[in-house]
């Protein structure tokens, strides 16, 4: 007999299988389940609005040069 000729015992019965089963994929996710990543992702957004709008008012201020776009003045 080759290797793949016959097929293991079962170990575990139809009715386990299918219990386990759903009680793995049939359930919903609690309400709360993703309400600290909301949170953290919320936070994070606020952060970067706070960080862009500080860049653009220090821009706009001068305090900041953008270096990318600065001309040498020629004596």
């Amino acid at each position: 007999m080759g290797k793949g000729s016959g097929r293991r015992p079962k170990e575990v019965t139809d009715e386990d299988l299918e219990e386990a089963w759903n009680r793995i994929f049939n359930s919903k996710p609690a309400s709360d389940q993703f309400e600290l990543h909301k949170q953290k992702v919320a936070w994070r957004d606020e952060m970067v609005k706070e960080d862009h709008e500080k860049s653009i008012k220090d821009k706009s201020d001068g305090s900041i040069t953008d270096t990318k776009n600065i001309k040498e003045v020629k004596k």
